[in-house]
């Protein structure tokens, strides 16, 4: 169903030991779902939302394969645009990269000058119930200290909860997961 990657498993396991039955979880950037799906297995309500509808229609297919259509919800959506409620967890795997999309499959790992990660950042923090907490996956590839400036600036605290570094095209790569809660 899905391919794994070397690092795919830091969030998914994240994702997993979070959500639990009664959370309402938002996979933001769902892509194919698996987010998604590893949480409503655990028994959450899950709305997950993408800008691309290519990407939303295979994750309704693929949540409906996984046997957790009835605790799924996908919605074409542009940040918070078509997204109403507010959540326990929400899971996100924005783009590293910080030059234009030239195309809508572009836009899954690009993000011009960081304009969507900063618009989540800012608008992610009113979106959290009481307690509630955001992972989010980056890596060493993407500007960090751009991350960390934003995310401090919008009032949330952070801490690195899972990592792992690997060579990507010669290159040492750090990934992460952070979790992100309101201070």
């Amino acid at each position: 169903m899905f391919a794994p990657t070397p690092t795919s498993d830091l969030l998914g396991n994240l994702v997993t030991d979070h959500a639990t039955p009664g959370l309402r979880v938002l996979d933001m950037g769902c892509g194919a779902g698996a987010n998604a799906i590893l949480a409503a297995r655990t028994g959450a309500t899950v709305l997950g939302v993408d800008v691309n509808p290519a990407a939303v229609e295979a994750s309704r297919a693929n949540a409906a394969r996984s046997g957790v259509a009835d605790g799924t919800d996908f919605a074409v959506s542009d940040l918070f645009d078509a997204v109403e409620a507010d959540f326990d967890l929400v899971v996100i795997d924005p783009p590293f990269r910080w030059f234009s999309p030239r195309t809508m499959l572009e836009r899954a790992f690009t993000d011009e000058n960081y304009a969507t990660l900063t618009a989540f950042l800012h608008d992610v923090p009113g979106r959290l119930r009481p307690g509630g907490a955001v992972l989010l996956f980056f890596g060493t590839s993407g500007d960090v200290e751009y991350l960390d400036e934003r995310i401090s600036a919008n009032g949330l605290l952070s801490a690195t909860v899972a990592e792992r570094t690997i060579t990507v095209r010669g290159e040492l790569t750090t990934y992460f997961v952070r979790r992100l809660t309101i201070s």
